[in-house]
């Protein structure tokens, strides 16, 4: 009965995290994710494991699709430049493709970092 009640919690869980993640449009398939044999108990362990997985990392391919993304987000290029400079990239192979990446992760990565405290209280269900 109680491995019942403790999937049923679980299950709840994780539709409740769906439905942040969608509400907030958080590009990161989370079923996929917590599906697994990896104990997940709060935001950092949550954290741990999609960072394992690279499912914080975005990768923009193709130029026009890199463009895009760089035009309505970085027009001037300086968050992503100034990303590239943090990564010791050299400025020579920079390109469109590398620079909508970067900037891509890390805007995800702050987005899923500002729904800590909510993510949280939906761990605290376990409890």
């Amino acid at each position: 009965m109680k491995n019942q009640k403790a999937q049923t919690v679980a299950e709840q869980i994780e539709t409740k995290l769906i439905n942040l993640f969608d509400k907030n449009n958080l590009d990161i398939d989370i079923s996929y994710h917590i599906n697994n044999d990896y104990e997940i108990n709060n935001f950092d362990d949550l954290q741990e494991l999609l960072q394992d997985n690279y499912a914080l990392d975005v990768e923009i391919i193709y130029y026009h699709k890199a463009i895009k993304y760089l035009s309505d987000n970085d027009p001037s290029l300086c968050d992503s430049i100034a990303l590239a400079c943090e990564l010791c990239c050299n400025m020579e192979k920079l390109n469109s493709e590398f620079l909508a990446s970067i900037l891509a992760t890390e805007n995800l990565r702050v987005q899923f970092y500002e729904l800590e405290t909510e993510i949280n209280e939906i761990f605290n269900l376990k409890n």
